[in-house]
């Protein structure tokens, strides 16, 4: 399981290949953005991401956690528009919405945001 800790009581548990994959994102966008050496970190082989699937940005040096934080929202936009039409709405989840008794009676109400 990979964590991503953004701030103190705020943060993601998700696959390690999810935190993988949002840090290559924030990532791509860094290196354009002239923040190369953090880019270069984040996605080395001896990274914390890598070695231990976590990330704790709150550990990261001012200048890098306010970079990485403020790239995380550009690269959820970039990802949004490279998605499929619907691919955020409720219904394209239903399968797995319904494994979880909870979620059975609100699946067909919720949004995902």
């Amino acid at each position: 399981m990979g964590i991503l800790f953004l701030a103190d009581n705020a943060g993601v548990g998700c696959a390690n290949w999810v935190l993988r994959n949002i840090v290559e994102e924030v990532a791509a966008i860094l290196r354009e953005s002239e923040s190369e050496d953090l880019a270069a970190w984040l996605t080395a082989e001896q990274s914390p991401v890598y070695l231990y699937s976590t990330l704790d940005v709150r550990d990261l040096v001012p200048p890098c956690r306010e970079a990485f934080l403020s790239t995380l929202l550009a690269a959820h936009e970039q990802c949004k528009q490279r998605g499929p039409d619907g691919w955020r709405e409720p219904s394209a989840f239903g399968g797995y919405l319904g494994l979880s008794p909870s979620n059975r009676s609100t699946s067909s109400k919720s949004s995902v945001r």
